[in-house]
């Protein structure tokens, strides 16, 4: 009876060892959740007006690095290939993501002005990135349209695939928002008018839609936040602007004021009854002298 109870508990005690592991197994699986965390080396950018190429380090001063992170717990997700998907989130429609990794798949050959090939970065507004000790990293390049870029990373966890995301706001150009300039546009394949009515065989237009551009000291469009910030008039003293007038909608005249949206103010001009040169409108911000 004794060597029967001490086989039994043996035995129980062989089957605990063998349910933990003992003996040399793995360490068992973590269940700890997935984070991630997203940060840009340079948050504000400025205004990239002539076309700098996209670089890293000081001399790349309308670039940033990105870095994302993801952890399971306290360390590192596994590596993989395609781990991290980034894009532009929003904010601008400008500006663009870049790998700079050396993978010819990121590359191409331009002309290099000099009879040779030159390697240049692909740009993209969305990227996939493999994972490498739990991260990776990336870049942004500004453009020349000021604003705020929001770019956002996520990673799925493979065990109950979910997704979780970070995003990080990036600020290009600092703008006033208030009008600087403005100049006139008119399509160059109306450079001429006919009269009202004109029934010449050249077949004259006697309407020409014509816009203004309102722009701030940073060269961004300026959008009129409440009436009227573009004012247009017929010059007198010519012929040709006898009878003549400007149109908006329901406004008509020889001077209007009109809103500009994303910076740009559309009339049309119709011409009268003489004939003659120099039928011109003039542009300007009302407060203007």
């Amino acid at each position: 009876m004794k060597n029967f109870k001490f086989n039994v508990i043996s035995a129980m005690a062989a089957a605990v060892l063998v349910g933990c592991g003992g003996g040399g197994g793995s360490g068992g699986e973590s269940h700890f959740p997935y984070s991630i965390t997203l940060r840009a080396e340079k948050t504000q950018l400025p205004l990239n007006v002539s076309n700098y190429p996209v670089g890293q380090g000081v001399y790349a001063p309308f670039s940033t690095t990105l870095y994302v992170q993801a952890k399971e717990g306290d360390r590192a997700i596994p590596g993989g290939e395609n781990v991290f998907s980034c894009n532009m989130a929003g904010g601008l429609d400008s500006g663009r993501l870049y790998y700079l990794d050396g993978d010819p798949a990121h590359e191409e050959e331009v002309d290099d002005g000099n009879g040779g090939k030159v390697k240049v970065p692909l740009a993209y507004r969305s990227i996939t990135l493999g994972s490498n000790s739990g991260g990776n990293s990336f870049h942004f390049h500004a453009k020349n349209q000021a604003g705020t870029a929001r770019i956002t990373c996520s990673v799925t966890d493979p065990r109950d695939q979910k997704v979780h995301s970070a995003s990080v706001d990036i600020v290009v150009g600092g703008v006033t928002g208030k009008p600087a300039s403005v100049s006139m546009v008119v399509p160059s394949e109306r450079s001429y008018m006919g009269t009202k009515g004109n029934a010449d065989i050249r077949n004259l237009p006697s309407t020409v839609i014509m816009q203004a551009f309102v722009q701030d000291d940073a060269i961004q469009p300026v959008s009129s936040n409440s009436g009227a910030n573009v004012q247009v008039r017929i010059l007198p003293g010519t012929d040709a602007a006898s009878g003549a007038r400007l149109v908006a909608g329901s406004l008509s005249g020889s001077v209007l004021q009109l809103p500009s949206i994303r910076g740009v103010a559309q009339f049309s001009l119709l011409s009268g009854t003489d004939t003659g040169g120099g039928l011109k409108s003039e542009v300007q911000h009302p407060h203007q002298g």
